[in-house]
């Protein structure tokens, strides 16, 4: 499990954020920082859709949805390294998930009968959720307050 970790879920979080939040969204700071993100995260859902083997078109709504997430990240805290930890998580979650989807079923979660994740899992997930865009936020206000030399993207 960890070399797969490494290999599909850390290093592909490494090399896409420098990519396309450090080189792709940097570039295109003449824009706004909404359309900045907004175009960069296209291109981010339609790399993933051409990236299988076969053309993947149900992957383009939710990568580009997680491109606008780890966008407003990087563009809130100025830095990419959050954005490359959020990705990272993310992909090892999924990765770790379908590894061990078979003792998960036998706690019956992810079971074909089951209609909905439980509860606790969408508790523990909403929580997890507002702690992190509350931690973005500081992070951006401090930052801001720290006047940052090097901004990802100008402000307009």
């Amino acid at each position: 499990l960890w070399k797969v970790l490494f290999v599909f879920a850390i290093a592909p979080a490494i090399c896409e954020e420098f990519l396309f939040r450090g080189f792709v969204l940097s570039s295109l700071g003449r824009l706004k920082p909404v359309w900045a993100i907004l175009l960069s995260s296209v291109l981010f859902g339609l790399m993933h859709v051409l990236t299988s083997q076969v053309l993947a078109v149900e992957r383009f709504l939710p990568s580009t949805f997680m491109g606008i997430i780890l966008g407003l990240i990087a563009v809130c805290t100025r830095s990419l390294w959050p954005a490359v930890i959020v990705h990272g998580l993310h992909n090892g979650l999924l990765l770790t998930t379908s590894h061990y989807q078979d003792a998960i079923r036998r706690f019956g979660i992810l079971s074909e009968d089951q209609e909905h994740l439980p509860v606790t899992w969408l508790v523990t997930g909403g929580a997890m959720l507002f702690g992190g865009l509350l931690l973005i936020v500081w992070l951006g206000k401090r930052t801001a307050s720290a006047q940052s030399p090097a901004p990802l993207l100008s402000e307009h």
